[in-house]
């Protein structure tokens, strides 16, 4: 008997990223400007409460909005 199945998984950060060029070609990775106000519209409070307390005290995803690598 063949079974076959197939799974998905997706992983889903409250940090959307952006990949950045400049004149030279070096590349760096920021988080975008907009990032809290699109992590925040798209989970719940209580699964921001999650990550938020995962982060180092006195940071909170709001503040690394913009951040970079």
């Amino acid at each position: 008997m063949l079974t076959c199945s197939t799974a998905l998984f997706i992983n889903y950060l409250p940090t959307p990223l952006i990949l950045l060029t400049d004149k030279s070609g070096k590349q760096s990775v920021h988080i975008a400007y907009e990032a809290y106000s699109v992590a925040s519209t798209t989970f719940p409070a209580d699964q921001l409460k999650i990550w938020e307390d995962a982060l180092p005290w006195g940071i909170s995803l709001k503040s690394v909005s913009a951040a970079r690598d």
